[in-house]
């Protein structure tokens, strides 16, 4: 990952001046720092021995091979330049960039735990508890919601201080879970995920667990705090005694 770069995509030339014998190792290190700062380095290069003797009176280079070099050097940017200066939108598009501020997008959209009325409107959602096995013992949040999964966020109990869980290793979390994700629809299949308490001043493990669903193409996937908020929201107090029509994996 990094930064947006002011010179990404842009177009640059490198060309070298000396006063001994020729040498193309500044201009080699230059065409490194123009891939480094995302440039396009155009593949022709000039470099100029003694170069107090091939200049004229007036500052300007004297005609011969060098010269010309430098000519064609300076054409093959311009060449360059013409041809993706249109292109620049495309130059500027990253994968890493892309999904990196989708994910903190998702984030940042999930931090809060999602309204009752939203939650409510939900058809058939897969309630997802992520909260350790010890948590789910003590009733940490509330006990278990029947007919929910248990998913713990953490990998190998290490918290997400440790270690991030990615997109990638909870979705494989899922699917342990027995979760037939690949036959979910990303359209339409409705999730809430849980952990011990919502609406924290960080990124709990209800608002990354909802975010990395999203990560991973299923938008309709809430934050529903814990399993506490979620009876309250769906109005589960007094029905936990009753079957409920959420999806037992």
């Amino acid at each position: 990952e990094g930064a947006l770069r002011p010179t990404q995509g842009k177009t640059v030339a490198v060309m070298q001046v000396e006063a001994g014998s020729q040498s193309f190792n500044t201009v080699n290190n230059l065409r490194v720092l123009g891939r480094w700062m995302r440039m396009v380095v155009t593949p022709n290069q000039s470099s100029i021995p003694k170069a107090y003797m091939e200049f004229n009176d007036g500052g300007t280079l004297k005609e011969g091979p060098l010269r010309s070099r430098v000519v064609d050097v300076v054409d093959e940017l311009f060449r360059h330049t013409l041809l993706l200066r249109d292109q620049q939108p495309l130059l500027l598009q990253r994968y890493s960039e892309h999904t990196a501020a989708a994910a903190n997008k998702n984030l940042k959209d999930t931090s809060k735990t999602a309204d009752a009325s939203i939650l409510k409107g939900l058809v058939d959602p897969i309630i997802i508890d992520v909260r350790s096995e010890k948590e789910v013992a003590e009733g940490k949040g509330g006990e278990a919601i029947p007919g929910s999964v248990h998913v713990p966020l953490n990998v190998d109990g290490n918290p997400q201080s440790v270690h991030v869980t990615t997109a990638q290793e909870f979705y494989n979390k899922l699917v342990e879970a027995g979760i037939d994700m690949p036959s979910l629809s990303k359209k339409d299949v409705a999730f809430i995920a849980h952990c011990t308490k919502g609406n924290t001043d960080y990124s709990g493990r209800c608002n990354r667990a909802t975010a990395l669903l999203r990560d991973l193409g299923y938008q309709n996937a809430h934050n529903g705090g814990s399993a506490d908020e979620i009876r309250l929201a769906l109005d589960l107090i007094k029905k936990d005694h009753r079957k409920t029509k959420f999806c037992s994996m």
